[in-house]
């Protein structure tokens, strides 16, 4: 029998995290209007996402950047709320680092927020039947940046300490120097990485082979 319901294609629920509201909200339209999606819920952040936990939700998109948990830091909590889901950053970048961090902490795919609707729709498409998509205007073979010359051993010796989860002033105490110079330090790294967070710079670290 022919079925003319669209409620009949329309069968995904998708979780759209991002905290900006403006975005989220035109992003929620962009992603209803796929033909698969029966259901966008919102949250501005990954604690707030949890709140939909028990529910079935077949996709999750997640913002790159965000206050308190990061989507990068997110994405093993997010698996663990929503098993049956695959999840996506969706992210402001370009850079081959966040693809990669992306790729290195498990997710299913990277969406670059700079890309146009055609394209989100076809990376939606590839996600909501359960396949990887990463966006192929990102050159995610470019190499990474050496950082080996640019850190002092210093700045070294910080990174390592910071990749044992250590604070500002517990490095400062290790290394008995003020925390504002250990502020200075992390600065000089992060910059030097090209990265935006202190768990991104120890990923781009252990995979540059400065740290263990």
């Amino acid at each position: 029998m022919h079925v003319s319901d669209t409620s009949a294609i329309r069968c995904k629920r998708v979780l759209l995290v991002d905290d900006h509201a403006l975005f989220r909200s035109g992003m929620a339209l962009l992603v209803m209007s796929h033909p698969l999606v029966r259901e966008v819920q919102e949250a501005g952040n990954v604690v707030e996402a949890l709140t939909h936990a028990g529910g079935a939700v077949h996709l999750v998109l997640l913002d790159h950047y965000m206050p308190g948990v990061t989507g990068i830091n997110g994405i093993k909590t997010l698996r663990m709320a929503f098993p049956d889901a695959v999840v996506a950053i969706v992210s402001g970048s370009t850079s081959p680092q966040d693809v990669a961090l992306a790729r290195d902490n498990g997710a299913d795919g990277f969406v670059a927020k700079t890309t146009g609707s055609h394209e989100i729709q076809t990376a939606l498409s590839a996600l909501l039947r359960g396949q990887r998509w990463f966006s192929d205007e990102i050159p995610t073979t470019e190499p990474w940046p050496d950082a080996r010359v640019a850190l002092t051993a210093k700045q070294v010796e910080v990174l390592a300490l910071l990749a044992e989860g250590l604070s500002n002033r517990a490095i400062g105490k290790r290394m008995a120097v003020s925390e504002n110079t250990v502020r200075s330090h992390v600065s000089a790294v992060l910059f030097q990485l090209r990265v935006n967070s202190r768990a991104e710079a120890t990923v781009v670290a252990r995979r540059l082979g400065l740290i263990q």
